[in-house]
């Protein structure tokens, strides 16, 4: 499995489990240094 695919699942179970927005997610990727 690609590391960006990886990423992919991880940031959608955790965004479930947090019920974050998909813009507020991406924004927090962004802060952390990940290419979106």
């Amino acid at each position: 499995m690609t590391k960006m695919r990886r990423l992919a699942m991880i940031i959608n179970q955790w965004s479930l489990a947090n019920e974050m927005p998909e813009d507020e997610m991406t924004k927090y990727l962004l802060e952390q240094g990940y290419d979106t």
